[in-house]
């Protein structure tokens, strides 16, 4: 179970996991709350999210977040492999 909401695989569960842990999707995750997750992130407008656009973004909010932690973001959700998220 642990191993299903450690995304970041540091074999501990933060805020955010425990957040995403517990939530109701079925309530929260809405297609036009998901669009502006989305778009926060997609900062310039591609319509994909980049390495560089999740990095900027944590940085917007005073988290700086690691290689690694973009590297498992990206190997859960990067269809292609393009390096991207897209919507």
């Amino acid at each position: 179970m642990m191993s299903e909401i450690d995304f970041s695989n540091n074999q501990k569960i933060n805020y955010t996991e425990f957040l995403a842990a517990t939530i109701n999707a079925d309530t929260y995750m809405t297609d036009t709350r998901l669009e502006g997750l989305f778009n926060t992130f997609d900062i310039d407008n591609s319509g994909a999210i980049s390495v560089e656009n999740m990095r900027m973004t944590f940085s917007k909010i005073g988290q700086e977040i690691s290689k690694k932690e973009i590297e498992v973001i990206l190997s859960k959700h990067d269809k292609d492999g393009a390096q991207t998220i897209d919507f």
